[in-house]
């Protein structure tokens, strides 16, 4: 894949390619989620004309393009390279989750019997703001 002007290797890309396409999916299956991101993407919001970007190069499966868009122009700007030259995303998943954390709405509507609650029938979550991403355990 060509980076910075040079051809890098990337490695452990799994756990970004994971949340990637779980934000894909989500923006292909779900027309409110699609319909909220491209208005942010119209407005100017950082990052989201870049992933727009990223879906239309995963429709046509070109994955190294998906990947140097996602890593040059999300993840960005500190790329960190292993003893051996190459690209290792492990953990990036966090800083990509970071750029983007404001985008996947969930509306909740509340149908509550008590006519005194004060709970709001229709609020907007953005749980994507509040994902913890851990460090997987180590195994012995």
């Amino acid at each position: 894949m060509r980076l910075d002007g040079r051809n890098v290797t990337v490695t452990r890309t799994c756990n970004l390619n994971s949340v990637l396409q779980l934000i894909y999916m989500s923006f292909k299956v779900y027309h409110d989620i699609e319909t909220f991101i491209r208005h942010h993407c119209q407005v100017g919001t950082t990052n989201i004309s870049a992933l727009i970007t990223v879906f239309k190069e995963m429709d046509s499966s070109k994955w190294n393009s998906v990947r140097s868009i996602t890593i040059q122009q999300i993840i960005c700007p500190t790329l960190e390279y292993d003893e051996d030259g190459k690209l290792n995303l492990y953990g990036s998943e966090e800083r990509f989750l970071n750029r983007i954390c404001n985008l996947i709405p969930i509306s909740c509507f509340i149908d509550c019997p008590n006519r005194k609650c004060n709970i709001s029938p229709d609020m907007t979550m953005y749980p994507m703001k509040d994902i913890i991403i851990q460090s997987p355990a180590q195994i012995n």
